[in-house]
């Protein structure tokens, strides 16, 4: 409704000042929220981060989430409003995916984002698409695996082609977990790796037709 619109759109008004993001940046506000820092203090973050450790592996503290940041968003994303949040959410790059989708505190926003019956699925699949190729690595853990499973339900089927075939190239560290395990069945990869993407929406339509008829009993 316009209500809602027009309060969403105080709110998000409010926080930009509040982390003083400039008018033209789009892709910055989901890290200030998430990190609950202001722009000024994520860029120099954001520049020492590039500078290399003494290994010359990266550095561990180029990412931030906070628990707070991540319920604002959270209820943010309920309202679905995220033209301020978009490019910000799917232009993240695949390492900070896997930092924030297994991270116990940021994985509820993420979860959020891509469970909500507002969020439109275009922007969803854009998402989907940054964080295919590390699905593996999500799935093999307790935050992560739920992303994987919310995105697997959000995704279409040439997506969750994607996925699964990304899953089941890594079959053994994926089903050698008990969190993989899971997403390993619930995701119907078994039937994939027999049958492809088509077996996959048969077995899923089967399951559902069986919920069906257990709900009409």
């Amino acid at each position: 409704s316009s209500g809602i619109n027009a309060e969403y759109g105080d709110v998000v008004g409010e926080l930009r000042k509040a982390f003083h993001l400039p008018d033209n940046d789009t892709t910055l506000l989901f890290r200030c929220l998430m990190s609950m820092t202001t722009h000024d203090v994520l860029l120099e973050k954001m520049e020492a981060a590039k500078k290399p450790t003494q290994s010359g592996k990266p550095r561990r503290d180029r990412f931030e989430a906070t628990l707070i940041g991540s319920l604002i968003l959270q209820a943010i994303f309920s309202y679905g409003k995220i033209d301020q949040l978009e490019e910000g959410v799917c232009g993240l790059s695949e390492d900070h995916i896997v930092y924030l989708c297994t991270n116990v505190q940021s994985s509820h926003a993420i979860q959020a984002f891509l469970s909500s019956l507002t969020v439109p699925s275009s922007a969803k699949h854009r998402f989907i698409k940054s964080a295919a190729f590390v699905m593996d690595k999500l799935a093999v853990t307790a935050p992560g695996s739920h992303i994987v499973e919310a995105a697997w339900i959000a995704a279409d089927t040439e997506l969750k082609a994607t996925i699964a075939q990304v899953l089941v190239d890594k079959e053994q560290a994926v089903r050698g977990c008990k969190h993989g395990a899971i997403v390993w069945r619930n995701c119907h990869l078994k039937e994939f790796r027999t049958g492809g993407v088509q077996a996959v929406e048969d077995s899923e339509r089967r399951k559902k037709r069986k919920m069906e008829q257990f709900l009409d009993l």
